[in-house]
C-alpha cells in the first residue's frame, strides 16, 4: 500500500490514541505514518526537517488562523485538515477560509477519517498535476488550483467578490486557460449602456430596434457550451436581471424583438466590487438571481492583507512592463511593500510601477520615483497599522497630553498579545504562552497576575484564554 505521511497536532494524549487507532488499517488502499505532538512549534519543526503529505490540526477553543495561513504559505504541497468538538458553521468558515483544505467533527467515525483524509489528499494532487505558470501569487495560485475543480464539477454559477484591482481580470483570464477549447465570453456591464445591455447579452433580430440593422447573436449564445463572465454584475438594472433570471433556470435565450426561444448551456461567473449581499437587502438586486449566481463564491483578499506577495508582483511588473528591463532599488521595494494600497490593490500597485519608470535611473527605480501619493498613504498607513497592533487608539489615550504612564502601557500591549494568542493559537498554558512570545514564564504568570490586579480584565475572563491553574502560583 502507499504510505501517506501525517504529521498530528493535538494537546491530548486521548486524541493522539484515537486517531492512531481510527488509521491504523489505512483507507482505500492506502496506509498512513502518523507523528503526533503537542505545540505549533514541533509541527513547524516538522515540517522543516521531513517532507509531509498531510497535517491534521485538533482545536478546543479558537481557530489558529495565523498558524493555517503560515503553513499554506509556507508549505502548499501539504494537505491541512482541521478537526474539532464544536462543528458550528461559523468555526468551520473561519478554518477553511485560514486555509484548511477540509473540516473534521469529532463526532466523525473512525472509519470516515481515514477516508476523509485520503480524499483530500487525491483531490490535491489532482490539482498539483496542473500548474499556472503566468499566475503570481499564492493567493491566486490557490484559486486556480480551487477554480481547476470548480469548473470540472457540477457547479454552474461562480460568484468572485473582491475590491477594485484585487485580480477579477485574473482569474476571468485562469478560467479562459482551464476550459480552452470551450469558449470564454466576457463583459463588463457597468461599461454598457442600460438600453443597449439587453441586446448585448441576449442578441437582437433585424429591425428590434433603429440601428438593428442585421440579426445579432448576444454574447449569452457566444458563450453556448462555455462560460460567460459578468463583470460588475452589480450594475444591471432589475429588467435585465429578470430577463437573465430566465436565461439560468430555462435555458433557453431569446432575442430582443423576437419570439423563437434558442437553447444555450452556459457556465456562469459573476464578478462585483459591491456586496450583492447589501444590494438585495435594499431591493436592488433580485434574491432569487443572487442565489442562481453565487452556487460557489470565490473571495479575492485585498493586497493589504496579503503584503508578502507585493514583492513577488513586483518582480513580475519589472519583467513584463514595456521599456525593460527594469531594476529597484531595495530602499523603494521597501516603502512600496509597507504601503496598504487600498486605494487599487495590485491595479495600483502596478501603475505606481509604472509611473516611476518616468524617472528611473539608467533601468533602476529609486525612492525618489515613488510618486506623492504614495508616501501620503504609506504615511497613513504606518499610523493605522501602529494602532491596530497595539490595539488601542493611542492619539485618542494620550489627548496631546502623556497621562499614560510607561507600565501601564506595557500592561495593554501584554492584554493584546494574550488576545492575540487566543485567536490565532487557541486556549494554552502560560508555559506555552511565555514559549510563543519568547518571555520568560515565571515573568508571563508575574505580569498576568498584575492584569487582574490592574483591573484591566478579570480573573474569570483571563482563564478562558490562558490556562488558569498557571496563573495562580
Amino acid at each position: 500500500m502507499r504510505a501517506l505521511s501525517l504529521l498530528h497536532l493535538t494537546k491530548t494524549a486521548e486524541d493522539q490514541a484515537g486517531v492512531a487507532a481510527a488509521l491504523q488499517s489505512g483507507a482505500m488502499g492506502y496506509r498512513f505514518l502518523v507523528r503526533s505532538g503537542a505545540d505549533a512549534g514541533w509541527l513547524q519543526r516538522s515540517l522543516r526537517t521531513a517532507v509531509s503529505d498531510l497535517i491534521l490540526l485538533d482545536i478546543a477553543g479558537g481557530v489558529p488562523s495565523q498558524l493555517l495561513r503560515d503553513i499554506k504559505r509556507d508549505y502548499q504541497q501539504v494537505v491541512l485538515i482541521v478537526r474539532s468538538g464544536h462543528d458550528d458553521h461559523q468555526l468551520i468558515t473561519s478554518c477553511l477560509r485560514s486555509g484548511a483544505d477540509d473540516f473534521l467533527s469529532r463526532s466523525c467515525v473512525a472509519d470516515e477519517i481515514g477516508a476523509r483524509l485520503v480524499h483530500a489528499w487525491l483531490c490535491r494532487r489532482a490539482v498539483a498535476g496542473r500548474s499556472f505558470p503566468d499566475v503570481v501569487g499564492t493567493t491566486m495560485q490557490t484559486i486556480a488550483a480551487q477554480l481547476l475543480k470548480v469548473l470540472n464539477s457540477a457547479v454552474a454559477s461562480v460568484h468572485v467578490c473582491g475590491e477594485s484591482g484585487t485580480g477579477k481580470e485574473v482569474v476571468a483570464n485562469i478560467v479562459r486557460d482551464i476550459i480552452a477549447p470551450r469558449p470564454l465570453v466576457t463583459i463588463n456591464c457597468g461599461g454598457v449602456c442600460p438600453a443597449l445591455i439587453g441586446s448585448e447579452l441576449f442578441g437582437h433580430r433585424k429591425g428590434a430596434f433603429t440601428g438593428a440593422v442585421q440579426d445579432r447573436r448576444g454574447y449569452v449564445e457566444q458563450a453556448n457550451g462555455g462560460w460567460l463572465f459578468l463583470d460588475e454584475v452589480s450594475s444591471l438594472d432589475l429588467n435585465t436581471q429578470s430577463a437573465l433570471l430566465r436565461v439560468l433556470e430555462n435555458h433557453e435565450v431569446v432575442r430582443v424583438g423576437d419570439t423563437q426561444p434558442r437553447r444555450v448551456d452556459i457556465g456562469i461567473i459573476s464578478a462585483s466590487n459591491v456586496p450583492i449581499d447589501s444590494l438585495v437587502n435594499e431591493g436592488k438586486f433580485r434574491l432569487d438571481l443572487w442565489q442562481r449566481l453565487c452556487e460557489m463564491e470565490i473571495r479575492l483578499p485585498p493586497l493589504r492583507a496579503r503584503s508578502a506577495e507585493i514583492q513577488p508582483l513586483v518582480s513580475h511588473f519589472l519583467k513584463t512592463m514595456p521599456g525593460g528591463p527594469w531594476h529597484i532599488a531595495p530602499e523603494a521595494l521597501q516603502v512600496l511593500t509597507s504601503c496598504s494600497w487600498s486605494e487599487g490593490n495590485v491595479r495600483q500597485l502596478r501603475n505606481c510601477l509604472r509611473s516611476m519608470t518616468a524617472y528611473h535611473q539608467d533601468g533602476l527605480l529609486t525612492p525618489a520615483a515613488i510618486p506623492p501619493r504614495i508616501w501620503e498613504q504609506q504615511q497613513a498607513s504606518q499610523e493605522e497599522t501602529l494602532d491596530q497592533e497595539l490595539g488601542i487608539e493611542l492619539r485618542n489615550a494620550f489627548h496631546g497630553r502623556f497621562n499614560v504612564t510607561y507600565e501601564m502601557l506595557n500592561h495593554l500591549l501584554l492584554l493584546e498579545c494574550v488576545k492575540e494568542n487566543f485567536r490565532h493559537r487557541g486556549r494554552c498554558g502560560v508555559r506555552e504562552f511565555a514559549s510563543n512570545f519568547n518571555i520568560p514564564p515565571s515573568t508571563a504568570s508575574r505580569r498576568l497576575r498584575l492584569l487582574v490586579e490592574q483591573h484591566l480584565i478579570s480573573n474569570a475572563e483571563l482563564a478562558e484564554l490562558i490556562a488558569i491553574d498557571a496563573i495562580r502560583s
